[in-house]
């Protein structure tokens, strides 16, 4: 898949566009026919039963999976930029047994030493505020594999909400959690 600079104009906002969409695995078509505009700082919800190619439609923007059509991203006054996705799978996973703790998870993702080397108190800040962004400080210490499922998405959404991406893809955000951290969602993507 190559997201990359499209003909059209979006205006003064950068967008991702997708014309006649077509996803088949195998002999049978997942997807078809598929046709989305989208502005960066829009919210979009795509709604469907299960099985109706949901994941595969993500997987797809992701360029995971073959499809025929045309994928596209821009942003005004820049060619060829290539889009910066952030991406939150429906059920991020982890073994139980892992000693890896959340901040050894940042820390890998924000510094170039090794996690078993000491590290400042610049770089426990830094992860305890993007933490912060969903509620979740107090599972800087937790090991990864202790957490509960809402408890993966709300870390999983910090860590790709602090690269900054121009398209975030959320599979399923909310799922595992609970009624309080629903709410204040849509405040965290504000």
């Amino acid at each position: 898949m190559n997201i990359g600079t499209h003909g059209g104009s979006c205006g003064h906002s950068c967008c991702l566009r997708i014309q006649d969409l077509c996803v088949k695995i195998g002999a049978e078509t997942i997807i078809e026919d598929i046709n989305l505009h989208v502005h960066c700082g829009e919210m979009v919800a795509i709604i469907g039963p299960n099985g109706a190619g949901k994941s595969t439609l993500i997987k797809t923007i992701l360029g995971q999976q073959a499809y025929n059509g045309v994928i596209s991203f821009s942003v005004p006054g820049k060619r060829n930029h290539k889009a910066k996705i952030g991406y939150v799978p429906q059920s991020p996973t982890f073994d139980i047994g892992d000693c890896v703790s959340v901040y050894d998870l940042f820390a890998c993702c924000l510094s170039r030493r090794p996690v078993f080397f000491r590290r400042s108190r610049k770089l426990r800040k830094k992860v305890l505020n993007c933490l912060e962004r969903v509620y979740s400080e107090n599972l800087i210490d937790r090991r990864i594999g202790t957490l509960s499922g809402g408890e993966l998405q709300r870390c999983a959404l910090a860590k790709v909400l602090l690269t900054d991406p121009n398209l975030l893809l959320l599979d399923e955000p909310t799922k595992g959690m609970d009624s309080l951290f629903k709410l204040q969602f849509a405040q965290i993507l504000k």
